[in-house]
This record gives structure tokens, C-alpha cells and sequence, in this order.
């Protein structure tokens, strides 16, 4: 965040700063941890980053902030390693979407 042009606030995207997805998502999440929440939600977050960094984002939010609940969506429980909990969702019997 402090490389930055305009620190935290930097417009990011077609407006403004051009970055790649994955710096993009992680501004994201610097952003959101700026407020100090007690829950972060990464809905998707992990998926579009490459595995490497998405298992270093995970561990990182485990050792510097331990209080935080994360709740994160994904297609691959591969890609959640150390986590507490998987939840799978699978299509209910006779429906068209996940239950």
C-alpha cells in the first residue's frame, strides 16, 4: 500500500492505476484489513490468485492477525490449506442450483 502513488486511497482500475488482477485483489484485502474487521469475507479471492500466493495470503492472516474469522469461497478445497473448516456445497437432488 505505501508504494502506492496515493497510498490507500489510489484509484485502482479501468480509472485509474493499472494493475495486474492478482495486486489488485491484494490492494483489496489491504484495504479491507485497514478497517480492522473481526470477520473478513474473500468471496472467490483465494481462486483468482496463483496457489503460492493464495496459501501465503491464508498463512499471513492466520499469524498476524489470529482473532480474525475469515470466511472464503472457492471451487478447490485444495487451495485452503490449514484451514479450520471446509464446507462443500453440491447440488440439492432435483434442483438446478447448490443448496
Amino acid at each position: 500500500m505505501s508504494r502506492l502513488p496515493g497510498g490507500p486511497g489510489t484509484v485502482v482500475g479501468d480509472l485509474g492505476l493499472d494493475l495486474d488482477a492478482g495486486r489488485a485483489l491484494r490492494v483489496g484485502v489491504a484495504r479491507a484489513l485497514l478497517a480492522d474487521p473481526a470477520i473478513l469475507v474473500l468471496d472467490s479471492v483465494i481462486d483468482r490468485l496463483d496457489p503460492v500466493r493464495g496459501a501465503a495470503l491464508l498463512a499471513r492472516l492466520r499469524t498476524d492477525r489470529p482473532g480474525l474469522t475469515v470466511v472464503a469461497t472457492g471451487l478447490e478445497a485444495a487451495r485452503f490449506p490449514g484451514v479450520d473448516s471446509i464446507l462443500r456445497l453440491g447440488r440439492a437432488p432435483g434442483r438446478g442450483g447448490t443448496a
